[in-house]
C-alpha cells in the first residue's frame, strides 16, 4: 500500500459492504460455474476456456478484490470494479442480441447489476489517489471484449442429422386404409399399443420399446434450455400413423 492510499479517506460503510459482497458473490458464482457447467473438453476447445479457464480467472480476481478491499488498496479495487462492470454490460447486451427468444430477464438483470457496479466505481475512484484514466479505459475495453464473447461460448451448434440432410420419410396411410387400432398384434409375440405408442416383444423375455422420438428441453435460439420459453421448450409429441409389414421378418412403423 502506498502512502497516499494509507492517508486516503475511507469508503462509506454502504459502499464497502456492497463491494465486499460483490466480490464474494463473484467468487461463489465462479465456483458454481465450474461445478455445474459441463467439462471434459480439449484444452484449446472454446467450452474448456469458457467453463474452466474463465471462471478460474474470475475466482482469482474476486480473491484479489477482497484482499485489496481489506487492505484499502483503492486503486486496485477501482480497476477490478471497472473490469466487472464492463464485462457484465457487454455480456448482457450481447446476450440480448444473440438470444432474443430466451428469457431476456436474465440478461436484463446482468445489465442492471452492471449499472449498480458503475455507480459504485465512481465512489471508489473518488477515494483512490492514483487511478490512471487511460489505464481504466483500456481495462474497460478489454473487459467489454471479453464479456461480449461469453454469450457466444454458450451457444449450441446448429443441429444436424447423421446421415446429413436426408429428407424425413413420408408417413404412409393408416393400416388397411382405415383407422389405426389402439392395440393389435402384427406378428406372433409382437404387441403394438398405438396410443402410447409402445412395442412389446415376447420371445422368452419381455421387451418394451418406445420407437418414436420426442425431443424435450429444446431451445429456440440455442441457449440454455432452462431459459427457453415454456411453450417452445418441448417438441411436438410424435404419433404412430401406420404399421406396414413388408415381409415376414420386417415391419415398418
Amino acid at each position: 500500500m502506498t502512502r497516499a492510499e494509507r492517508e486516503s479517506p475511507r469508503l462509506s460503510w454502504t459502499t464497502a459492504t456492497f463491494v465486499f459482497w460483490l466480490f464474494a458473490a463473484h467468487l461463489l458464482a465462479a465456483a458454481l460455474w465450474i461445478w455445474f457447467l459441463p467439462g471434459g473438453f480439449p484444452v484449446l476447445h472454446v467450452r474448456f476456456l469458457a467453463n474452466r479457464v474463465l471462471p478460474a480467472c474470475a475466482i482469482v480476481a474476486a480473491v484479489a478484490g477482497l484482499f485489496a478491499l481489506c487492505s484499502r488498496r483503492w486503486t486496485a479495487v477501482s480497476y477490478l470494479l471497472i473490469a466487472l462492470a464492463a464485462t457484465w454490460t457487454a455480456a448482457g447486451a450481447a446476450g440480448l442480441m444473440l438470444f432474443p427468444r430466451s428469457r431476456t430477464a436474465f440478461f436484463l438483470a446482468a445489465m442492471a447489476a452492471s449499472v449498480l457496479i458503475w455507480l459504485n466505481v465512481r465512489r471508489v475512484v473518488n477515494v483512490a489517489p492514483t487511478v490512471d484514466r487511460r489505464r481504466g479505459v483500456l481495462i474497460g475495453l478489454c473487459a467489454c471484449l471479453l464479456g461480449a464473447m461469453v454469450p457466444f461460448t454458450q451457444r449450441a451448434e446448429v443441429a444436424d442429422t447423421r446421415p446429413l440432410d436426408l429428407p424425413p420419410p413420408k408417413p404412409e396411410s393408416p393400416t388397411d386404409g382405415g383407422q389405426l387400432p389402439t392395440y393389435f398384434r402384427p406378428a406372433p409375440g409382437v404387441e403394438v399399443f398405438s396410443a402410447e405408442p409402445t412395442l412389446t416383444v415376447r420371445a422368452g423375455l419381455k421387451i418394451e420399446i418406445e420407437p418414436l422420438l420426442t425431443f424435450v428441453s429444446r431451445s429456440p435460439d440455442r441457449f440454455w434450455t432452462s431459459l427457453a420459453p415454456d411453450a417452445e421448450r418441448d417438441g411436438p409429441r410424435r404419433r404412430l400413423l401406420s404399421v406396414r409389414k413388408k415381409d415376414p421378418e420386417k415391419m415398418s412403423l
